[in-house]
């Protein structure tokens, strides 16, 4: 099957999963009303994420399955701050790094190039976590942070230097 048939296939099928939610809703009477919490618009991004990974999975396209993992992501940090009305917690943005770095695994993954899009992804996947561990008031340490961080930008620069070198 060529790509462009189960790219159609894929969103034929999405079409009418939408399709018959839709004509669900107005035929259901109580449906809406039960689901009212559930369908928000964060749940309309994470379903085009989800939507995404599978239709790049399917289609073994690298960049499109990056791509989908970061909306998929995002839709699940807006999921989370508009459940907990968190809309002042900025840092769960520092997982979008980590989002794209797990795009990276899977599309090192389905094309059998693990290697290197496997090693660039959980470097992705680290840095993400570390930042957002960092300066999110989960580990309380930002108190340390106010003092010490041009510490941790110079540990960061020498252990690039040390990276560059040992390359070549």
């Amino acid at each position: 099957m060529k790509k462009s048939q189960k790219s159609n296939l894929v969103f034929g099928l999405f079409l009418i999963v939408v399709g018959a939610l839709f004509v669900a809703f107005q035929f259901i009477p109580g449906l809406r009303q039960s689901l009212r919490g559930l369908i928000s618009w964060p749940v309309i991004i994470l379903g085009f994420g989800i939507f995404l990974v599978i239709k790049n999975l399917i289609d073994k396209d690298e960049q499109g399955l990056v791509a989908a993992c970061v909306i998929l992501g995002t839709g699940g940090i807006l999921y989370w701050q508009n459940a907990y009305s968190a809309w002042g917690d900025w840092w769960y943005w520092l997982l979008i790094p980590g989002f794209a770095g797990a795009g990276n695994v899977l599309a090192g993954l389905i094309n059998g190039q693990s290697g290197r899009s496997l090693q660039k992804g959980l470097w992705q996947i680290g840095l993400s976590a570390v930042l957002f561990l960092v300066f999110s008031p989960f580990l309380r340490i930002n108190w340390l942070l106010n003092q010490y961080w041009p510490v941790l930008l110079i540990g960061a620069g020498v252990f690039l230097i040390f990276k560059a070198l040992r390359n070549k």
